[in-house]
């Protein structure tokens, strides 16, 4: 039977040390999170959606880990982020389709106070169906050629330099992240879209990296405020798993069973929609509450401190 993976200890390597520099912490973090990635993937042994779930885990870390020393790294940035994007984006189709069998489970589950456990059992089959339609030689496919992928980009690590030093090389990574993110908060807010609310999904995640990156400054106000961040993604990541969801059925209804049926399911979808973002930007106001030049004047401070 496959093994799931167990956790590996990213918080306690995911972040910079005080006693190397930050091109030799960023070059050490990039290196590490390759070297996992390709050791999962070999792995025979292993779930092969756990398998994913991971390597597509390490791939947004190494693009978050890049973000952070963006202008400093220059004209290799746009390669590295290249690079780590296209190695996770064939993993994206097989991740939606497990995904969405536990979506849907998910869905009933949060609503078995009002739904039968059979109930819409036509589509549950049809997801199924669509998740079985991956084979396993499709899949040793696709994790061959993101290996090929990351080991071009291990090999490009070593080459990374830095134009600055010290917090000079961090300050506008993580004022973008920052900004960027408060803005998509504001639309949201005012724009509460599907694609406005992945883009804040996204720079909130981009965000989190950077606390976690930067946490040993100041653990005590640093880790609580990185896990309310992975949190307030997280909410967000159940939105954008219910809204393919939600695309998957809009765009093939007839396979998916009666149209009253879909009907009352997509109604029950939309409603937990709207709970998770209510939810989300409640606790996203509060973490982008204090302003961008404020958070780095502060964050330089300690830095320096530390």
């Amino acid at each position: 039977m496959a093994r799931r993976f167990p956790e590996y200890p990213i918080e306690m390597s995911y972040k910079l040390k005080r006693s190397e520099s930050i091109q030799s912490g960023v070059r050490r973090i990039a290196t590490q999170q390759i070297d996992r990635a390709i050791t999962e993937l070999d792995d025979t042994t292993v779930d092969p959606h756990a398998t994913i779930h991971q390597v597509r885990k390490h791939c947004k870390e190494l693009r978050g880990l890049v973000r952070l020393v963006r202008p400093a790294l220059g004209k290799e940035y746009n390669a590295a982020n290249d690079a780590f994007r296209d190695a996770a984006e064939p993993l994206s189709r097989l991740r939606d389709a497990r995904s969405m069998m536990g979506t849907f489970d998910d869905l009933l589950d949060h609503f078995r106070s009002h739904v039968k456990p059979d109930a819409f059992g036509s589509i549950r089959d049809a997801l199924s169906r669509r998740l079985n339609k991956i084979t396993d030689d499709e899949i040793k496919q696709q994790f061959a050629g993101v290996r090929k992928k990351l080991v071009v980009s291990r090999k490009r690590v070593t080459d990374w330099k830095l134009s600055e030093t010290g917090f000079n090389a961090l300050d506008d990574g993580v004022a973008k992240t920052h900004h960027r993110a408060a803005d998509c908060l504001k639309n949201a807010l005012y724009d509460p879209e599907t694609e406005v609310i992945h883009q804040l999904r996204k720079h909130v995640k981009y965000h989190s990296y950077h606390a976690r990156l930067l946490r040993d400054i100041w653990p005590a106000v640093l880790n609580p405020y990185a896990a309310a961040l992975k949190e307030i993604g997280e909410l967000l990541g159940h939105d954008h798993d219910l809204a393919v969801l939600n695309e998957t059925i809009l765009t093939s209804q007839d396979e998916f069973g009666a149209a009253a049926d879909v009907e009352a399911f997509i109604g029950l979808l939309q409603q937990r929609r709207e709970q998770n973002s209510a939810a989300a930007m409640a606790e996203a106001q509060a973490a982008f509450a204090e302003p961008t030049e404020v958070l780095i004047k502060r964050l330089k401070a300690l830095w320096k401190l530390w």
